[in-house]
C-alpha cells in the first residue's frame, strides 16, 4: 500500500502524529522538497515526532520517507489516466468509442482493486463469514444490486445472507444483531450519517463489521474488523453513475465467494476421504 493510503487508515497516531499524518496528507507536494527542520515548524509539531512517525512506517529515517513519498507522488503524475471515471462518456461520443472507454474504465478500476489488495485483509474476512452465526449486508441503493448478486451466489452454496436494503430494515437488523454475527457494510466515502449511526451500533453490540470501502472513508473504518478496498478513483459526490467503484465492489465479493466456496468444497471433501477410511 501506498505512503498516502497508509496515512490516511492508520488509526495508531498519537494527537501529535496525528497533525503531522493531516499536514502531509494535505501538502505533499510541498513536504518532499522540506527538511525535519522545516516540516517541524510547518506542521507544528517535533522534530522527533517526525522521526517517531516515519520509524512507524517502516522508515529508518525522514529522508528514506521524502524518498519513497516524492517517487509515489512522482508515479502519479507521470501516468495521467486518460478516462474521467466520474463523467467517463459524452454525448458525442461514437459506439466504438464508447466501447473502449468503457472498458479501459473496468480493466483500469480492477487492477487498482487488486493493486490495493492485502491478501491477509481477504482471508479474514472470508473466514469471518464462513464461521458467522448470522451475516447481515448493510449497504445503499447503489450498491445493493452488487449485494444481492453476491446473496444469491451465497444461497447456492449453503450460506445465507441477509441483505437490507431499506433503511428501516438496516436500522432493526443492527438493534437485533449480536456477538457471533457478521455485518459486511458495502459502501464507498462512508459520508452517509445513517450508515455510520448503523456502525456504531453494530460495533457496540459486538458485532463483527466487515468493511468493504474506499481511502475516501475517514470514518467507517474505525469500527471494522477487517477492511478490503474498493477503487477510489471516483468522486464521492458529482458522477453519472457508479460504473468503477461498482465493478470494484463486484470483484471483491466474487473473490470472497470463491475462498468460502473453496472450503466448504475442501470441508466436503475431508468428510468424504473421513467416510471412505471409516469404510475401510
Amino acid at each position: 500500500m501506498h505512503i498516502r493510503e497508509t496515512l490516511q487508515n492508520n488509526r495508531t497516531w498519537s494527537v501529535n502524529e496525528q497533525v503531522l499524518c493531516d499536514y502531509i496528507l494535505e501538502h505533499s507536494m510541498e513536504v518532499i522538497h522540506m527538511n525535519t527542520a522545516r516540516l517541524s515548524q510547518a506542521a507544528a509539531v517535533s522534530t522527533s515526532c517526525i522521526y517517531r512517525f516515519c520509524h512507524k512506517l517502516g522508515f529508518d529515517g525522514y529522508a528514506a520517507f521524502r524518498i519513497q513519498l516524492a517517487s509515489e507522488l512522482n508515479e502519479k503524475l507521470s501516468s495521467p489516466s486518460a478516462v474521467n471515471y466520474d463523467y467517463p462518456f459524452t454525448a458525442q461520443e461514437s459506439t466504438a468509442e464508447l466501447i473502449q472507454t468503457l472498458g479501459s474504465l473496468y480493466k483500469n478500476s480492477i487492477d487498482e482493486t487488486i493493486r490495493l489488495l492485502d491478501i491477509a485483509q481477504l482471508e479474514k474476512f472470508a473466514e469471518h463469514v464462513y464461521q458467522a452465526r448470522f451475516t447481515y449486508i448493510l449497504t445503499t441503493n447503489t450498491n445493493l444490486q452488487v449485494a444481492e448478486n453476491f446473496a444469491r451466489k451465497m444461497e447456492e452454496i449453503g450460506v445465507h445472507i441477509h441483505v437490507a436494503g431499506e433503511l428501516l430494515q438496516q436500522r432493526l437488523y443492527c438493534a437485533s444483531a449480536k456477538q457471533g454475527d457478521v455485518a459486511i457494510i458495502l459502501s464507498y466515502a462512508g459520508i452517509s450519517d445513517h450508515v455510520q449511526e448503523c456502525v456504531k451500533q453494530l460495533y457496540e453490540n459486538k458485532v463483527t463489521v466487515l468493511l468493504l470501502s474506499s481511502s475516501h472513508d475517514k470514518t467507517l473504518h474505525y469500527f471494522a474488523t477487517c477492511r478490503l478496498y474498493l477503487c477510489g478513483f471516483e468522486s464521492s459526490y458529482q458522477k453519472i453513475t457508479t460504473f468503477s467503484s461498482h465493478v470494484s465492489a463486484q470483484y471483491l465479493l466474487d473473490l470472497v465467494y470463491s475462498r468460502i466456496y473453496q472450503k466448504i468444497m475442501k470441508r466436503i471433501l475431508n468428510t468424504e476421504t473421513g467416510l471412505t477410511t471409516s469404510a475401510v
